[in-house]
């Protein structure tokens, strides 16, 4: 009987992170609206790690997500790692941060084709390449290459649990 209450405990868990996941994917996925200010942080200062930044501008561009498409993100961990989507593959590497300056790679990707995100995905790996420093604001991260120019903005949700909570 206790086998058969631990299975369905971890059922139910399951169950209950795939209706997160799919709440952020589809929440992710509007195509152009913003998303409530209720789903937004409500933090004063978001922390960069354990954080999800979901992209809004890549190169001073709204970044729209075709019907069908993959999000596209990035996550900080403490132990100097960032990990994400850049819309049609994921990729891993190095983020090594000391106070505003980052430097992000090399990236490890997979090598999948999807042919409505390949602009955006080359674009956004670029501009990790070319990050130098970063800032928050809220609950958005700016990416910035040497000279100061914004590459990338993002908006910050909780890494665990859905946005805002």
């Amino acid at each position: 009987m206790k086998r058969n209450q631990t299975v369905l405990t971890f059922v139910l868990l399951g169950i209950a992170f795939m209706l997160v996941i799919s709440s952020m994917t589809i929440s992710g996925c509007s195509s152009g609206s913003d998303n409530s200010k209720s789903q937004k942080m409500n933090t004063s200062k978001t922390a960069l790690n354990d954080t999800k930044w979901m992209i809004q501008t890549l190169n001073g561009s709204r970044v729209l997500i075709p019907e069908g498409g993959k999000e596209v993100f990035i996550t900080f961990s403490n132990d100097g790692k960032a990990i994400g989507s850049s819309g049609c593959n994921t990729f891993n590497g190095k983020a090594e941060v000391s106070g505003s300056s980052m430097k992000l790679g090399p990236m490890a990707t997979t090598r999948m084709m999807c042919q409505d995100q390949m602009d955006t995905e080359r674009d956004f790996l670029a501009a990790l390449n070319n990050t130098a420093s970063y800032s928050i604001s809220g609950n958005t991260l700016s990416l910035m290459d040497a000279g100061k120019n914004v590459l990338a903005t993002f908006t910050g949700f909780k890494a665990l649990g859905g946005p805002g909570q």
